[in-house]
């Protein structure tokens, strides 16, 4: 079984912090938070940060929320073409 990344190893691919996604249907607002702001430790496996973190959306309260990593830094590799 793969080991999930941590907030270290995302940021050392230029990850700078989570997406957070509310899953309301009828809300489906997104919104950015650095790793700063999140405030745990660099060895957290990125999986457990919606559940250590219990992030609420901010537009409609839902509890129900996606986190994902905020690859918009990221830079790929490559001259994207499939192998």
């Amino acid at each position: 079984m793969p080991v999930p990344p941590t907030i270290t190893q995302l940021q050392s691919q230029g990850v700078a912090g989570a997406w957070v996604t509310c899953c309301n249907p009828n809300c489906l607002s997104s919104e950015p938070v650095t790793f700063e702001a999140i405030k745990l430790a660099p060895e957290t496996p990125f999986p457990n940060i919606a559940r250590l973190k219990r992030f609420m959306c901010s537009a409609c309260g839902s509890g129900r929320v996606d986190v994902l990593p905020d690859w918009r830094g990221h830079e790929a590799f490559g001259d994207g073409k499939a192998i």
